[in-house]
């Protein structure tokens, strides 16, 4: 300031000065400001007086647009008595109104470059605030320029993408970090946890001051820590959620990032209804779920898991109890999602803000179960006569048909190598109900017989295998299972093969087909048969006489054959020995009631060379079916036989099967002498006689 003549320094008085855009002042839009003080005043009494402004004055004056930025806009305007001369007499006024202009090259622009002073960070407020040593101009802050890391020298870094800045020009300047930022910062569990962990890097280019000034530059391992930090003290939300049954996927989008370590999924539920006390309302606790990945985020996807059979990609677990749920997220309508507190926690620990199972979440987007079971694998037991088949997802067996089924021997099937199964098939209760991955279906025995007389067909496990209709079965929404064609017929996994002893089930004896008819709990290799190794006898336990150890009514066959084909019925054709020596037996096959039968060990084998289980005397097993004789015996040739020494004479009649000699009526046996009766024919009709087996 240069006055008239020499004044007395002590006696400025800097609040009397007003420094103005214009000459003017008190013209309306100009910028004006009045010092609050000085830092110094020199050099001493003197016309020239030197004023250092105050940092907050000088700042201020940078803060308003349009005031002393260049010579045409810096004005000064000075109150009367603002100083006093020598002797005393105060100054006179410069008024507002006719301010004096800065002299003509008495005005220096501001080149000293700001720098960043100290900064602060709030992650509850989400809020990172900067602290200039003079005043910048906010609209050239670009924050894309300022990098966070964890030291001095940084492991860790993360520059900001975006952010709103406020207030308006000041040495201090708040920026509202973008949820982008805030998320990729609370992401990384190495940056931005503590004051220890908070610093900051940047480059000129990140603001400049009120004169064009870019900021001084910040560089890595000279990084500036922070003055202050606020850890993350809000609760995360969940904001919404997306539910694919169909894929088996559940998204959920978060408020902020959360930590996936934290992630207990048994403490968030499925159910029908906003309110899971509303009646009717289907509720499934969460288990069986993975996330995809366990880095933080704000997207969590979770993926429902089968719990078994091994690494099978089944449906089950918690999946399973969805799908079977009744009415539950079949429809945009019926999935809501309840979550406690626990579920899961931001990367500072903040557990979950409560979704209760009072006011559920609802879905944003359902994607239903559109997608038919899939047979993953298959068991085939010829000991039980079972197949055990597994899907990839529950199934609704009530809709079960077997008709869907085919046993093949090999992939694509060779001709006539298959069976496909009937009606007669079921399945095994216990696991039938109510909805089960795994149905156990067990044969019938037309079914079963019809596999094992297939030649080539489920005798080991390379030659098993499965092909299935759509109509086989379908899932609790109705998909109808999804076909596995002839070609790509699934191989067996576990392949049992028969070792179970066949055996007789029943029998019927023909004495006038002189036939045994057995029928056996599965097919039989006919050609097998040994009927030296099949009897009769009386009853279970044959009759004996006294001590007798060989029962009179019992007869082990001498022979007999077959021609029959493999199957469950052999019919053993008897010869006529054996007929004739069982008709001798009174006591034996004269009736149903004494027609019993007897096997030993390899009397006949099944198709897998198991031996039929023998039948032994003292459980011989009674025909189910009797046929008497009703063919008439015909005499087949007679002899007359006259002793030497001359009577009685002895007819001898041969019969063609053995005849009941008591039954014998001599009185009816005529000798004749020719064999053509005619009218000189000489006969004799005998009047008696007695009778005697001819061995």
């Amino acid at each position: 300031l240069t006055f008239s003549e020499t004044v007395q320094v002590g006696t400025l008085a800097a609040t009397d000065i007003v420094l103005q855009a214009a000459a003017n002042g008190t013209a309306g839009g100009v910028a004006s400001y009045t010092l609050s003080g000085a830092a110094a005043v020199g050099p001493g009494d003197d016309p020239v007086l030197v004023l250092t402004l105050t940092t907050d004055d000088l700042n201020a004056i940078k803060a308003l647009p349009g005031l002393a930025t260049q010579e045409a806009d810096t004005f000064l305007a000075l109150a009367a008595g603002a100083v006093d001369d020598m002797a005393g007499q105060a100054s006179t006024e410069v008024p507002v109104a006719a301010a004096l202009a800065v002299s003509v090259g008495g005005y220096q622009a501001d080149v000293t470059s700001p720098r960043l002073a100290a900064f602060e960070l709030d992650l509850t407020s989400e809020q990172l605030t900067l602290t200039f040593s003079e005043t910048v101009d906010a609209s050239t802050l670009q924050t894309g320029q300022l990098v966070l890391q964890d030291a001095a020298c940084a492991s860790e870094a993360y520059a900001l993408t975006g952010g709103s800045v406020t207030p308006a020009d000041a040495t201090v300047v708040g920026v509202n970090l973008t949820l982008a930022d805030l998320n990729a910062i609370k992401a990384n569990a190495a940056l931005a946890t503590s004051l220890g962990t908070t610093w900051v890097r940047l480059v000129p280019a990140l603001v400049d001051d009120m004169a064009g000034n870019a900021v001084e530059a910040v560089a890595d391992c000279a990084a500036l820590q922070a003055a202050a930090f606020e850890a993350d003290a809000v609760p995360p939300e969940l904001l919404f959620y997306d539910l694919d049954v169909d894929a088996g996927q559940l998204q959920l989008w978060f408020s902020e990032t959360v930590n996936v370590t934290s992630l207990d999924v048994t403490a968030a539920g499925l159910q029908s209804a906003a309110a899971a006390a509303t009646p009717g309302t289907s509720v499934v606790q969460l288990e069986t779920l993975v996330p995809v990945s366990t880095a933080p985020t704000t997207v969590l996807t979770l993926n429902f898991v089968g719990a078994s059979p091994g690494d099978l990609p089944t449906q089950t677990g918690t999946l399973a109890q969805v799908l079977t749920a009744d009415a539950l997220a079949n429809s945009g309508a019926n999935a809501f999602l309840a979550a406690g507190a626990a579920f899961v926690a931001d990367m500072n620990g903040n557990p979950l803000v409560v979704v209760p199972d009072s006011a559920a979440l609802l879905a944003r987007t359902v994607v239903a179960d559109a997608t038919g079971p899939v047979l993953l694998e298959f068991d085939f037991d010829l000991q039980s006569d079972t197949l055990t088949l597994r899907f990839s997802e529950p199934v609704d067996a009530a809709q079960f048909l077997a008709g869907g089924l085919t046993l093949q021997a090999s992939a694509p099937a060779a001709s006539g190598s298959t069976v496909t199964l009937t009606s007669g098939a079921s399945l095994v209760t216990s696991v039938s109900s109510p909805l089960p991955t795994s149905l156990v279906v067990q044969l019938s025995t037309a079914d079963s017989n019809a596999i094992k007389l297939e030649a080539g067909l489920a005798t080991s496990a390379p030659n098993t295998f499965l092909s299935v209709q759509s109509t086989v079965v379908a899932d609790v929404q109705g998909n109808a299972a999804q076909e596995v064609a002839d070609a790509n017929a699934l191989p067996v996994t576990v392949f049992t093969a028969d070792t179970t002893i066949p055996s007789l089930a029943s029998f019927a004896i023909d004495l006038t087909a002189h036939t045994l008819t057995l029928s056996f709990s599965e097919a039989m290799r006919a050609t097998s048969l040994r009927p030296t190794l099949l009897g009769l006898q009386d009853s279970t336990l044959a009759f004996r006489l006294g001590g007798d150890p060989v029962p009179p009514y019992a007869y082990q066959l001498t022979g007999g054959s077959t021609v029959s084909s493999d199957g469950p019925e052999v019919v053993v054709d008897l010869t006529d020995d054996d007929v004739s020596e069982i008709k001798r037996l009174s006591g034996l096959a004269t009736t149903i009631d004494n027609s019993y039968i007897t096997l030993l060990e390899g009397a006949l084998q099944d198709l897998n060379g198991n031996n039929v289980s023998a039948i032994a005397d003292g459980a011989a097993v009674r025909a189910t079916s009797y046929t008497r004789d009703t063919t008439p015996p015909v005499l087949n040739a007679f002899d007359v036989v006259m002793s030497p020494f001359g009577p009685p004479l002895k007819v001898v009649l041969n019969f063609s099967e053995v005849v009941d000699g008591s039954s014998l009526d001599v009185t009816k046996v005529v000798l004749q002498n020719e064999q053509v009766t005619s009218g000189s024919t000489k006969s004799h009709r005998l009047t008696g006689g007695s009778v005697e087996p001819v061995p």
